[in-house]
């Protein structure tokens, strides 16, 4: 769901720390915003794993393949997998 950006809590003050701003701004958002807000946060705190040099390696040797064009299309991938 995409909402329209909203202003700064009426409030917010450079005497406001950011929690208490946060804190005004989700009381003003729907369960569903709210839901979604949350689930932004927790994947943008997901942390992952570095590629090794191998894996790297391997990444780039793809991009190689695909931009001399040794690739197919999905519907092409699944026919010749006769799914």
């Amino acid at each position: 769901m995409r909402r329209e950006k909203r202003a700064e809590p009426a409030c917010y003050n450079s005497a406001m720390t950011a929690k208490q701003a946060l804190l005004e701004l989700v009381e003003t958002m729907s369960e569903e915003e709210a839901e979604e807000v949350l689930a932004r946060i927790e994947w943008e705190a997901t942390e992952f794993e570095e590629l090794t040099p191998e894996e790297a390696a391997e990444v780039e040797v793809g991009r190689a393949e695909f931009a001399a064009g040794h690739s197919v299309s999905a519907d092409e991938y699944f026919k010749r997998l006769k799914v």
